[in-house]
C-alpha cells in the first residue's frame, strides 16, 4: 500500500465510543464476578469479548482497513495518470 496522504477521521464516532464502554463496564463486571467466584463470569466475559472485538474491528476498519479497499481498488484499475474524474463526495 502506498503512503496515503488523507485523514479521514472515524466514521460514526458514537459507535466505538458506545462499545468500548460497554466493553469497560463488561470488563468490570467480570472481574467483579470471578472475584466474588461466581460461576456465571464466563457469560459476562462473553460480552466482554464479543464488544472489545467489534470496538477494535470497527477502529481498524474506518481508520485503516478502508485503505487497504481503496488501494486495491485503484490498482485494478490501471491508471495511466493522465485521466480526469470527478469527485461526487459520498
Amino acid at each position: 500500500m502506498s503512503a496515503r496522504r488523507g485523514e479521514y477521521g472515524v466514521d460514526a464516532p458514537m459507535v466505538p465510543i458506545v462499545f468500548g464502554a460497554i466493553t469497560a463496564v463488561a470488563a468490570v463486571v467480570t472481574v467483579v464476578l470471578i472475584a466474588r467466584g461466581d460461576p456465571w463470569w464466563w457469560i459476562v466475559g462473553l460480552i466482554f469479548a464479543w464488544f472489545g472485538l467489534q470496538t477494535a474491528s470497527f477502529l481498524y476498519t474506518t481508520l485503516q482497513g478502508k485503505f487497504a479497499v481503496w488501494d486495491d481498488l485503484l490498482d485494478g484499475l490501471s491508471l495511466r495518470g493522465d485521466e480526469q474524474c470527478v469527485d461526487v463526495g459520498c
